[in-house]
């Protein structure tokens, strides 16, 4: 059972080009029109300012925190030191390794979990 493979003729390669080619400009043109029809919105200038105020207002709540001592979780005994005193506290250590340790002991103290509320 032999089947021979006939070749498509030039007219019929025409007309797949064709509709290969018509299909692109169809994709294209759609394509176009939607972003046509949406148009990106422009920043307005009252937006541009909130967002400014919003930023300076963040930057320095985080300089005040990174400044100032403060009461983290008085439960737990976690407090917030200002960045020089802890780098002066860091630097008056004599041993790395005794830091290293009483550091993982005072985070894990911190991030322990509550204790399970008693009902009775």
């Amino acid at each position: 059972m032999a089947t021979t493979y006939e070749r498509p003729g030039s007219f019929r390669i025409f007309i797949y080009a064709l509709c290969i080619i018509a299909s692109f400009f169809i994709f294209v043109f759609l394509t176009r029109a939607m972003f046509a029809g949406n148009p990106p919105k422009r920043i307005n200038q009252g937006g541009r300012e909130d967002r400014i105020r919003a930023l300076q207002e963040l930057k320095a709540a985080n300089t005040t925190e990174l400044n100032n001592f403060g009461v983290i979780d008085k439960n737990k005994g976690v407090y917030r030191l200002s960045v020089d005193r802890a780098m002066e506290l860091v630097a008056q250590a004599k041993n790395p390794a005794t830091i290293r340790a009483e550091l993982t002991k005072r985070a894990e103290k911190a991030s322990a979990p509550a204790p399970a509320p008693n009902y009775e």
